[in-house]
């Protein structure tokens, strides 16, 4: 973690990789009568691997077919995914294994995956009022892609609970280490995690504050064995940073600090800025997921004269000593109480 300032890290951070990141569009059940606009972003093994494709149901998908008595939930789920699969145009063997991928149940065994196709490291989404193109969610993509895949999806509920409830059918189809969300999706990747087995958290900007009300219920309930980090800019008015410091100190969760100098709540910067600040946002926040030290929990980001530039993961400054004023009350009146002594009295 301490090598991220070399020179050589960052010239190849600030550079397009030598394997360009690779995006596969699909669709996917995110319950039996709803199917989500998913994708995956991933770094392939080889420059020739798979190309990205767009899979798309056929209009008016068919809800799930009922099981009949005594089928198992295996044979249930083998049923249903061959129906699914007869409505898509599967022409290339690529396109059949990622099906395979995609619409494995978790009651049937294991899915092999191409080499070239990984398991997602993050199970991430888009703000409340923005979608899957917004282009500082796109930079991060491809930035965390560099290291883990990535699988963003598509959820336009404004219902905190059902975004938080898109996250659960995802994690049992797919294996990743972590999840998240930008903005509002952030607090539903929260509330999401309490009652999952996912323990690790980013956010790419959480609203902490509304107004004069703070909403940080859910970042208490996180336990002990959960990592959050949080990717914030130092001027977005709705997670200010001396509030955020007071809640890291509540949280039992262990928690680690990207602070972006100048960003606010959307991350607005001119032009290619925007999107090459959210692709090393999301680059340090993949090699975050790799290899994190609890002692080393805050790192700044900023740019200057177009040059986006960073510091190491470093320790938390110690909390300023706050002063002591003491005062000596001298009580002549012999009728009060502790009268004819000096009363000193220390004022933190």
């Amino acid at each position: 973690m301490n090598q991220l300032t070399s020179p050589e890290n960052m010239a190849s951070m600030r550079t397009e990789p030598i394997r360009p990141v690779q995006r596969v569009k699909f669709t996917h059940w995110s319950s039996p009568r709803e199917m989500i606009n998913c994708r995956f972003y991933f770094t392939p093994e080889s420059p020739a691997s798979i190309a990205a494709l767009e899979l798309k149901p056929v209009p008016n998908a068919p809800e799930y077919p009922t099981a009949p008595a005594g089928q198992t939930l295996a044979e249930e789920a083998i049923a249903r995914y061959s129906q699914e699969l007869d409505e898509y145009n599967v022409e290339t063997a690529a396109r059949e294994a990622i099906l395979a991928r995609l619409l494995d149940s978790e009651d049937l065994a294991p899915p092999t995956i191409p080499k070239a196709f990984p398991f997602p490291g993050l199970i991430f989404t888009h703000g409340f009022k923005s979608d899957l193109d917004n282009q500082g969610l796109e930079g991060f993509a491809l930035g965390f892609a560099r290291h883990h895949t990535v699988l963003l999806f598509e959820d336009r509920s404004k219902d905190l609970d059902h975004r938080a409830a898109t996250f659960r059918p995802l994690l049992n189809h797919f294996t990743a280490t972590a999840m998240g969300g930008r903005s509002k999706a952030a607090r539903a990747s929260t509330r999401a995690a309490i009652y999952t087995s996912c323990k690790t958290l980013v956010f790419y900007t959480y609203p902490l504050i509304r107004g004069l009300e703070t909403r940080y219920e859910e970042l208490l309930t996180l336990d002990a064995a959960t990592d959050v980090l949080f990717v914030l800019g130092d001027s977005d008015p709705l997670c200010p940073e001396i509030q955020l410091a007071s809640i890291r100190k509540k949280m039992k969760a262990r928690t680690w600090w990207v602070r972006v100098v100048n960003a606010d709540h959307s991350f607005e910067f001119k032009g290619e800025l925007k999107k090459r600040i959210s692709d090393i946002c999301g680059q340090i926040a993949g090699l975050w997921l790799t290899l994190r030290d609890p002692g080393l929990t805050e790192l700044t980001i900023w740019e200057q004269d177009g040059v986006v530039s960073w510091t190491d993961w470093m320790a938390p400054k110690p909390d300023p000593e706050i002063p002591i004023t003491t005062v000596s009350l001298d009580i002549s009146n012999s009728h009060l109480l502790q009268g004819g002594q000096t009363v000193t009295l220390r004022l933190l």
